[in-house]
């Protein structure tokens, strides 16, 4: 269990724009992805 990060490159049929990617998160309680987006938003260091 966990948060995967992954690239969106391969969803594209052309070429892709750098810094894109997805988080996979399905697998956990809402609470933990809470969590995981305010620890995001600090490292960040924006509002959410």
């Amino acid at each position: 269990m966990g948060v995967a990060l992954v690239s969106v490159a391969p969803f594209y049929l052309g070429s892709s724009r750098r810094g894109q990617f997805l988080f996979g998160y399905a697998n956990l309680e809402e609470e933990k992805i809470d969590q995981g987006v305010r620890r995001l938003a600090q490292i960040l260091d924006v509002e959410i």
